[in-house]
């Protein structure tokens, strides 16, 4: 019984793993596309603050302690800490760059950014996979009751 459960464990483990690597290349292909719409207007200056962001962002996530034991599988799941961090770290690190920045550091803005942005990829990141299978398992409830009929 526990070995069955802890292949389980396991098997969600490595599947959370592998969905974090996933979710780090397409957010990094949402960025090039992104850099290149912003390259193509020659918006320079926020191609920079862009590109220093998501550079910050992935750097601190992956540098970071829990993600560290999550990826080499001595955590269940991502922390959240690692993520709004990352976030607050990305603001901070492209939010000097804003023409309209009062203030190097803008405590306020980082901290909303760690909520939105490193709390969004964090939620996504524990929370589509279940809902991806409910609504899988509902679509061939369906099939299968259209084919009963």
């Amino acid at each position: 019984m526990t070995n069955g459960l802890e292949r389980k464990n396991a098997d969600a483990g490595a599947t959370m793993r592998r969905d974090l690597k996933l979710s780090l290349c397409l957010l990094a292909l949402l960025f090039v596309l992104v850099l290149s719409g912003l390259a193509w207007d020659g918006n320079w200056q926020k191609l920079l603050r862009v590109l220093i962001g998501f550079s910050a962002y992935l750097l601190v996530l992956l540098s970071a302690p829990g993600i560290y034991g999550f990826i080499t599988k001595r955590r269940a799941g991502p922390p959240f800490a690692a993520f709004a961090l990352a976030g607050a770290a990305a603001e901070i690190c492209s939010g000097w760059l804003r023409p309209t920045a009062r203030t190097a550091v803008d405590l306020s803005t980082a901290l909303a950014a760690a909520i939105l942005i490193g709390g969004a990829h964090w939620l996504a990141l524990r929370y589509w996979r279940p809902l991806r299978e409910r609504i899988i398992k509902k679509n061939e409830l369906a099939r299968s009751s259209t084919k009963a009929i």
